[in-house]
């Protein structure tokens, strides 16, 4: 069997054959994968640690029919934080989901994985979960080709330079000629205020690593992640179970 090397960061687990796991990977240069790892639940396996979620690893694999398989593995970045705070663990959590559901397999988008380590790094480094996870989420989505567009009407293309709303069902924002008081129920739609149509422009172009610098009202994260979840949901058909998860611990805070 061919075997190949690979940098990736591991999404999701979920069991194979007694101690076995099937794990799905994003890497840089092959995109999304799935692999086996035989004996993985066994105490003292050397994979254990790569097993975990939100571990960064060099990966040596097997090439296979099916599904590949795991041979050996190195850690690089465990990001032990993100596991140990709950709210960190969600919004990664949310991240990985996204990456994991809406990234087509075997295909290579650097900037993907790129920002999505960016993300995850900032986070265990104790800066703004919700901060974060709001603006990695939306350059992933831009990234995807997926990203609504915020700066015209999605009903008659005129430009919008005032407050708009965006509309899940759209699957963009509406001017105030073609919008309707039906269009606005607040679960299916987020008030788009010029400072969040201007945030996402400079999302668009600024490093992931100086997001932190950026001095907004957390309002707006608030709705730019509102918008993220919705585009999710209707355009890509995802139902995040890591929303379920931090709606649990909001209601516990």
């Amino acid at each position: 069997m061919a075997t190949y090397s690979a940098m990736g960061l591991t999404l999701l687990a979920r069991k194979y054959r007694g101690t076995g796991r099937v794990l799905t990977f994003y890497t840089r240069d092959r995109g999304r994968i799935e692999a086996v790892a035989q004996g993985v639940g066994k105490p003292g396996s050397s994979l254990a640690a790569s097993a975990e979620l939100f571990t960064l690893s060099d990966l040596l694999l097997a090439e296979a029919r099916g599904l590949d398989r795991l041979s050996q593995a190195r850690v690089i970045e465990a990001f032990e934080p993100l596991r140990r705070d709950p709210i960190a663990f969600g919004y990664a959590g949310l991240l990985c989901e996204i990456v994991a559901h809406a990234t087509p397999p075997d295909e290579p988008m650097p900037h993907v994985f790129d920002d999505l380590v960016d993300g995850l790094k900032l986070i265990a480094q104790g800066e703004d979960a919700l901060q974060i996870a709001a603006a990695a989420a939306w350059r992933i989505l831009g990234e995807l080709g997926v990203a609504p567009d915020l700066r015209a009407c999605a009903r008659c293309g005129a430009d919008l330079p005032g407050a708009t709303v965006f509309l899940a069902a759209e699957g963009g924002v509406v001017c105030e000629n073609c919008f309707s008081p039906f269009d606005g129920a607040a679960e299916v739609s987020v008030p788009i205020p010029p400072p969040l149509r201007a945030l996402t422009e400079t999302l668009a172009s600024l490093p992931l690593d100086r997001v932190p610098r950026i001095k907004v009202a957390p309002e707006l994260w608030q709705a730019l992640l509102r918008v993220v979840r919705l585009q999710a949901r209707f355009y890509l058909g995802l139902e995040l179970r890591a929303d379920d998860y931090l709606r649990q611990i909001e209601r516990r805070a």
